[in-house]
């Protein structure tokens, strides 16, 4: 009986996508695996922001001064860039977590 191969190089890719939160604040997220998965080690909204879009780009995001809801959605999406998830699913998912707590 011959081998069964599943060929599985056509889904995988190095691409990493990009945050844009307006005219010359474009971020590129680290979609790694060892990033996602370290953002659940560290904990916090900004080291997890400064895993995924590096120190340059979360001071940039800090200099905008957004409310928290704005950061908030910041957050989910590069979450969102970083997992592939729907940046709805995310949001609803870091409600239930509130809504828990």
């Amino acid at each position: 009986m011959a081998k069964k191969t599943i060929d599985i190089t056509s889904k995988l890719t190095n691409d990493r996508p990009v945050l844009k939160l307006g005219e010359g604040l474009e971020f590129e997220v680290d979609n790694g695996k060892n990033t996602v998965l370290g953002m659940q080690e560290d904990g916090g909204l900004e080291q997890s922001l400064e895993l995924l879009l590096g120190k340059e780009a979360v001071e940039k995001i800090e200099a905008l001064n957004l409310s928290f809801e704005n950061y908030l959605y910041v957050f989910f999406a590069a979450c969102s860039a970083a997992t592939g998830e729907d940046i709805k699913v995310i949001e609803a998912r870091f409600q239930r977590g509130r809504q828990e707590v």
